[in-house]
Parts: C-alpha cells; sequence; structure tokens
C-alpha cells in the first residue's frame, strides 16, 4: 500500500524484506501483537524518510526501547485483573450475567496498568477470574 501510495519502486522502498521478515517473525512467535508490529514499522518508515539506513536489527532495538514485548507474566497481570475487578464491581457483575462485551473496559484498564500485555489474553483471563469469582 505505501509503496502504491508514494509512487515507489520495490528496489527504492527502505523497508526491506529481511526487516519486514524480522517484523513478521516477532508477530508470529508472539513476541509483539500487531498493534506493536505497526508502530515498529511507523518508527522505521519515519526513520528511513529522515534519511538514516535502517536494518533488520532496529526491529529488535525498538521493541526493547519501547517496551513493547508481549508480557508473560501472568502474576502480574492477574493481580491487575483482580485490581480492576475490584475497582469496578457493577461491570464484572454484568459479565457474570451474560453481558461479556461489557469487559471492554475493563482490558483497557488492564492495558494501561501492564503496558505490553496481549489484549486477547487479557481478554480471556478476565472473563475467566470474573466468572470464577462470582
Amino acid at each position: 500500500r505505501d509503496l502504491n501510495s508514494e509512487g515507489q519502486s520495490l528496489d527504492a522502498f527502505p523497508i526491506t524484506a529481511d526487516i519486514l521478515g524480522t517484523l513478521l517473525k516477532c508477530i508470529t512467535a508472539e513476541r509483539i501483537t500487531t498493534k506493536s508490529a505497526r508502530e515498529i514499522y511507523a518508527a522505521l518508515r519515519e526513520t528511513a524518510s529522515a534519511g538514516a539506513e535502517i536494518c533488520a536489527s532496529d526491529v529488535e532495538r525498538l521493541i526493547g526501547e519501547r517496551g513493547l514485548e508481549i508480557v508473560r507474566d501472568t502474576g502480574a497481570v492477574l493481580a491487575a485483573i483482580d485490581a480492576v475487578i475490584a475497582q469496578k464491581p457493577q461491570i464484572a457483575a454484568d459479565v457474570r450475567g451474560g453481558k461479556v462485551q461489557a469487559v471492554g473496559p475493563l482490558i483497557g484498564m488492564v492495558m494501561k496498568q501492564i503496558a505490553g500485555a496481549d489484549p486477547k489474553s487479557v481478554r480471556e483471563m478476565l472473563i475467566q477470574r470474573i466468572l470464577e469469582t462470582g
């Protein structure tokens, strides 16, 4: 899409197949979310637009610098989930009552507390915890 919108040829495009491959490997290995991948891609484009050289190792550097790696510490995530459920008992009650879509605001609250948490995992853990504590 970027190639077409900017009228660039594949040879002139600054993000090489090697860089894209590294980014895709990080997504498929579930090290980063697709949202984080978009952020990294945008940062790489910005760096390249400024005239700087970019390479595949920049993907790893950006993941580290921006704290984009998915958090695997379930203890920290569960602690945040418990705190959020305690703060918003009515939403938890709504979820227990069958309104599963009501969990959205709770997901957002957990994501603010645990930067790098995978939203899909947080959603699953939240629903499970709410149903267990009901």
